[in-house]
């Protein structure tokens, strides 16, 4: 469970030094076809292997001002 961790720290490098400009981009211009969909995705393991797994994201409006993300990952390949 990752409860106010960044998500970066389980995304390869390639896709995490990109992922908080993706994010900001999201928030200002909320462009919610970019995360409506399921999407198949590469994350690392504790043991630092990296896997695809299957994303889904929806976004929480808690307020006028204020949402979260809610994030589902499903593994697509054995335990490593």
């Amino acid at each position: 469970m990752f409860i106010d961790t960044k998500v970066n720290s389980i995304m390869p490098s390639i896709y995490a030094k990109h992922h908080d400009k993706f994010i900001e981009n999201y928030v200002s211009n909320f462009e919610e076809k970019s995360l409506s969909n399921e999407r198949m995705v590469m994350a690392k393991t504790k043991t630092n292997y990296v896997i695809p797994v299957y994303l889904n994201v929806k976004v929480l409006t808690i307020s006028q001002f204020d949402s979260i993300f809610h994030v589902n990952f499903q593994s697509i390949s054995p335990q490593l």
